[in-house]
């Protein structure tokens, strides 16, 4: 009843807003998403909860879900990133369970998302993959235009640092596949898709055609990266795939200037952290400053 009446208020206060009032509100909201995407790669946490409460409670009033729901969820995801993540997947729970009350559609599939997102940090790969893969259904069955890609490339990501380069590949393709498709996800699976390829083949997996379609990913990816002037993490292993594959010289000059921008030691290194698999796959040992002569 509680729940029914604050609904309710919600409602009437929209009803009663004034077209000024509600495009204030709206400005607002995008304010607060540019100072929420501002501070969340930072190590600002109070910045970042109070400006994604702030959010919250904007977007509630007048009935945003998309902004309400990804606001919270990055707090989980924030909270996760930053070796909170037993908080994080609380947060993600709150989340779901709010809105499955609320049965409301938008934040089941983002609390599904969120959770699966933050077992993978925990390292509850399974969980996580079966999250992710629910969370693709729920969106197909009820969001048809919007894009499950970053679902795909979680698991294609996942598959990859598991050595099952096909997988990786074939999560890829279907990321592509989606609806409304953003830019930097379109990049991201062309990544996988060059990273997986090459990868397969330092394994000695019996890949076939390994170059030409090395070469086609890659001028794939090129030719989106510069046409949209953008970019992603993976560049750098991507261009390492490239120059290994044909200059083991310049492929190690590469890897050194990679270890010289994040200054990595040895014994330091993160098994999951994306640069230390790199480094095991391409040479065999984890990353380290150290160069070799």
């Amino acid at each position: 009843m509680k729940r029914i009446s604050s609904v309710i208020i919600v409602l009437m206060a929209v009803l009663y807003m004034s077209p000024a009032a509600m495009a204030q509100t709206a400005a607002d909201i995008q304010q607060l998403q540019s100072e929420m995407y501002r501070y969340f790669p930072t190590s600002e946490r109070e910045k970042f909860f109070e400006v994604t409460e702030k959010l919250k409670e904007a977007s509630r009033m007048v009935g945003d879900d998309h902004a309400f729901y990804k606001a919270w969820g990055n707090q989980a995801i924030y909270e996760g990133r930053n070796q909170r993540r037993s908080h994080g997947l609380q947060i993600a729970k709150q989340l779901h369970d709010y809105a499955t009350a609320s049965n409301n559609k938008f934040g089941i599939y983002t609390g599904t998302y969120v959770s699966a997102s933050i077992l993978g940090m925990m390292g509850d790969r399974p969980n996580a993959k079966a999250g992710f893969k629910r969370s693709i259904e729920y969106l197909h069955a009820n969001f048809s235009d919007e894009s499950a890609a970053s679902g795909y490339l979680e698991l294609s990501k996942m598959a990859y640092n598991e050595n099952h380069s096909r997988e990786a590949i074939l999560y890829a393709d279907l990321a592509l596949k989606e609806p409304n498709v953003v830019p930097l996800h379109i990049v991201n699976a062309r990544s996988f898709q060059c990273m997986a390829v090459a990868d397969s083949v330092q394994r000695n997996s019996g890949y076939t055609n390994y170059l030409s379609d090395f070469d086609n990913y890659y001028a794939e990816r090129k030719a989106f990266c510069e046409s949209h002037h953008i970019n992603d993490s993976y560049n750098m292993q991507v261009e390492v795939w490239k120059f290994n594959k044909r200059d083991n010289d310049t492929a190690n000059q590469v890897i050194d200037r990679i270890l010289d921008d994040v200054a990595l030691h040895v014994g330091d290194a993160d098994p999951s952290d994306d640069l230390t698999l790199l480094c095991l796959k391409i040479t065999g040992k984890p990353a380290s400053h150290e160069k070799t002569t």
